[in-house]
């Protein structure tokens, strides 16, 4: 059995719908005309108002209007829905999936967290409590070329690739992460060859990142809104941090250090050498960020009962979750791999650790259960997809 598209209406000359129609304006435009009409008879009705609506748009019913326009944004996710590639010379080794799920349009990247959804007024589509926005731009046919990435007001355009192209980029990612997370031996570099490193380097996408060297002769490598790391040599322009799986490798032409690449979780990321000023303008969206998450923070008082909705299994990463619990009217959280701790509420839907300067808020879906969190640290903002029973249960 196939669906059938709502029926039209047979009055004269209806008024074409706009290429990508909006529920939202429609019921605007009824309520215009509803307060217009009250001017003159009071006793009309909204649903009155909606029905000249729709069929002024050539439709029978304000029903029918209704499922046309839910059945041509159903028909615009779908077509929404493959990979998309970042400028490889950007990023490497990463692809960001987008797929239809219940009917909201999800994102995820290679190891990342999934994302749902929800369209804007103007089109664009956001995840809940996070500023990134994002569209997708459609060729002269109206197929969908690429995915275009706003964040902290800079736009970045990811092409759509080809499944295989995506599961090939997947393959390199795995490769890349067992190569990260290889053991590694440090060797000697003359200072005068280290030296050459000291600078600082930005991406298009806000990423900034410090080298220094240290009294002791080692360099030193920090993220904006990160700790000082110290760098140990592999090779004259190749070096690994200690703590963490993770590399930097700096391209050297004509004996000036020109760009660097970070190695991290399968992914590399090219950063070109900039001046201390641009590196500041990079970062500055990260810096502002983090500069709220480092103020004092006041606790308030909330019922176990609040507290309770917050419960449950959040997805860091691939590898990582988050669990939250409540013992004796408070509300802890623990990292896999990680020390247990309290968090403290601040409003009703955001607590924080003292532990460390990070934040963490819930936020509600449709249904009034929470939906998906957001953990605020070193200026960033990373979304924490909750776990269904069966999710967490794997």
């Amino acid at each position: 059995m196939t669906a059938t598209r709502p029926r039209r209406s047979t009055s004269s000359a209806p008024r074409a719908l706009p290429p990508q129609p909006s529920l939202a304006h429609l019921r605007k435009e009824a309520k215009r005309r509803l307060a217009a009409r009250r001017a003159r008879d009071p006793a009309v009705q909204l649903t009155e108002v909606q029905r000249d609506v729709a069929r002024a748009y050539g439709f029978r019913s304000w029903r029918a209007l209704k499922a046309e326009i839910e059945h041509q944004a159903q028909d615009r996710l779908r077509s929404c829905v493959g990979f998309y590639r970042p400028d490889p010379a950007a990023v490497a080794n990463t692809v960001l999936a987008a797929r239809l799920e219940g009917g909201a349009l999800t994102l995820q990247g290679l190891n990342g967290p999934l994302m749902t959804l929800q369209q804007l007024e103007d089109g664009r589509f956001a995840a809940p409590g996070l500023s990134t926005r994002y569209s997708f731009e459609r060729g002269p046919d109206g197929a969908v070329q690429a995915l275009v990435v706003e964040v902290d007001g800079r736009r970045t355009r990811q092409d759509r690739i080809t499944e295989a192209a995506a599961e090939a980029i997947a393959a390199a990612n795995r490769l890349a992460r067992e190569e990260q997370a290889r053991p590694r031996t440090s060797i000697i570099v003359a200072r005068e060859r280290l030296a050459r490193h000291v600078g600082h380097y930005a991406s298009s996408f806000g990423l900034s990142v410090e080298i220094s060297l240290g009294h002791d002769g080692r360099l030193f490598g920090q993220v904006t809104g990160q700790q000082k790391l110290p760098l140990e040599a592999e090779g004259e322009n190749d070096f690994f941090f200690t703590v963490v799986a993770a590399q930097i490798r700096f391209r050297v032409e004509a004996g000036q250090t020109v760009a660097l690449a970070i190695h991290q979780n399968g992914l590399v990321t090219f950063l070109p050498r900039v001046s201390a000023e641009t590196a500041t303008q990079a970062a500055a969206a990260t810096a502002r960020r983090l500069a709220e998450q480092l103020r004092p923070r006041v606790a308030v008082k909330l019922p176990a009962a609040r507290l309770a909705h917050f419960a449950g299994r959040y997805r860091v990463d691939a590898q990582r979750e988050m669990v939250v619990d409540v013992e004796d009217g408070h509300l802890f959280a623990c990292v896999t791999g990680q020390a247990r701790y309290e968090i403290y509420p601040e409003a009703e839907d955001r607590f924080f650790w003292t532990v460390v300067a990070a934040q963490l808020t819930f936020v509600m879906g449709p249904g009034g259960a929470v939906s998906h969190a957001i953990l605020h640290q070193a200026g960033r903002e990373a979304p924490l997809a909750r776990l269904c029973d069966q999710e967490a249960a794997a």
